[in-house]
């Protein structure tokens, strides 16, 4: 015999009234959503038309793939939304809720939509010839595009170059003059110019004849490598500096054509001659200065214990002393 014991109780609701719940049959109704670029605001939109619609900016929400857009304006016929959040130019899954709901015809905010790079502008404008970070404002690309910034003629002016969140790209400039010239976004075989009706947003120089930090030569000690040039006392910049990938551990701008860069460890050991890096910082703007002096500092063992003899199941010291070897040993 199977007993089946009563284990709750239904709760009533008192007074009746406060608990029915009826369904809502008027909705919002999505007749048409589209993909466009707003000229004014220079930003990918979703447009959705229609009628009936209700709510406001607070209360009217668009998600593309879980990530929530910027509500731009709602009326009664259209609810204006503004890409600001995606990981894929390829736009999928989206999800529009008004104040009441889904609304009907929601099926047409599910397709797929494709963005593209749209160059707005490149901050700085002018930087040195050893290379300068720029940043470009570029709605339409994401962190899984890969782009390019060229010139003019179509070549990369970028060294390297990234996209760090939506719509922003970082180039770091090739070391070399760049005579003044409209920049584009490169993607794929296809050139993307400049959007901004003020195409100067978009114009880009490096001059050898500009005021930017240059080193003329650099010396060394066991520590320290001290940097000669112009322009070093740059306005509200600090510096940094690096020598065979190691970065040193300060950097002190003794004047406008000095700088001693401090290796705790020794300045790096390195087996055939290198460039000692100097690059300036501020904020977003990063200045690489150009040099064409290279520094040599090879091993220099100034003792060790050799002719050691170890047993295959002992351990043994071997020790080499060498000013910078430390600095490059991980």
């Amino acid at each position: 015999m199977i007993v089946f014991l009563k284990t709750s109780e239904e709760a009533t609701c008192e007074p009746l009234s406060k608990c029915k719940y009826t369904w809502n049959s008027f909705l919002p109704n999505v007749t048409a959503f589209n993909l466009t670029f707003d000229e004014s605001s220079y930003q990918w939109q979703l447009k959705a038309s229609g009628n009936d619609f209700t709510g406001d900016t607070s209360s009217t929400e668009l998600y593309i793939a879980n990530m929530k857009q910027t509500t731009t304006s709602v009326s009664t016929t259209e609810a204006v939304f503004t890409i600001n959040n995606v990981t894929s130019q390829t736009l999928n899954a989206q999800k529009l809720y008004f104040d009441v709901g889904i609304p009907h015809g929601h099926s047409i905010v599910e397709a797929s939509y494709e963005l593209t790079p749209k160059l707005v502008s490149i901050s700085p404008n002018s930087g040195s010839v050893g290379g300068t970070v720029i940043t470009a404002q570029v709605p339409g690309a994401t962190v899984s595009s890969t782009v390019s910034i060229v010139d003019s003629t179509g070549a990369s002016i970028c060294q390297s170059v990234s996209v760090t969140s939506y719509g922003v790209v970082e180039c770091k400039t090739l070391a070399q003059e760049i005579t003044s010239t409209q920049l584009s976004i490169k993607q794929g075989t296809t050139v993307y110019p400049c959007v901004n009706s003020d195409n100067s947003n978009c114009q880009y120089e490096q001059l050898a004849s500009s005021t930017f930090p240059a080193v003329t030569s650099v010396s060394k000690t066991d520590t320290t490598i001290v940097f000669a040039g112009t322009n070093f006392d740059i306005a509200d910049f600090s510096a940094s500096a690096s020598f065979a990938g190691i970065t040193a551990d300060s950097v002190v701008v003794d004047s406008a054509t000095q700088a001693t860069a401090t290796f705790t460890l020794g300045v790096p050991v390195v087996s055939t001659d290198q460039y000692p890096e100097l690059v300036f910082n501020k904020s977003a703007l990063i200045y690489h200065a150009p040099s064409a002096a290279v520094l040599a500092n090879a091993l220099s063992v100034s003792s060790s214990l050799s002719g050691l003899q170890c047993s295959f199941a002992g351990e043994c010291t071997y020790e080499v002393t060498s000013t910078g070897l430390a600095s490059i040993v991980k």
